[in-house]
């Protein structure tokens, strides 16, 4: 087990007390500590799971763009129908 020889002061917010005091441990410094700790061992499969949503994302978006364009030209056949059926109309 590691030596714990780093010893510092902190200022913080109350509201980050709080929240610190909320997290498993005896003491303070426990409970700060094992917050980091858990952050640290969840840091690689957050940066992963953000990874894959920020990839999901973007192909949901190239998908929107797809359907836009289609959307598009359908309006624009559209209004060439509409357009050729009043010129029927007219002859």
């Amino acid at each position: 087990m590691e030596k714990k020889e780093f010893a510092r002061t902190v200022r913080m917010k109350e509201s980050i007390r709080q929240y610190v005091e909320q997290q498993p441990g005896d003491t303070f410094a426990d409970k700060f500590e094992n917050m980091v700790r858990y952050s640290m061992e969840r840091e690689k499969e957050i940066k992963k799971a953000v990874a894959q949503k920020e990839q999901q994302l973007k192909q949901l978006e190239d998908r929107i763009n797809q359907l836009a364009q289609v959307e598009r030209k359908l309006m624009m056949i559209h209004q060439a129908v509409d357009r050729a059926v009043e010129n029927c109309k007219n002859i």
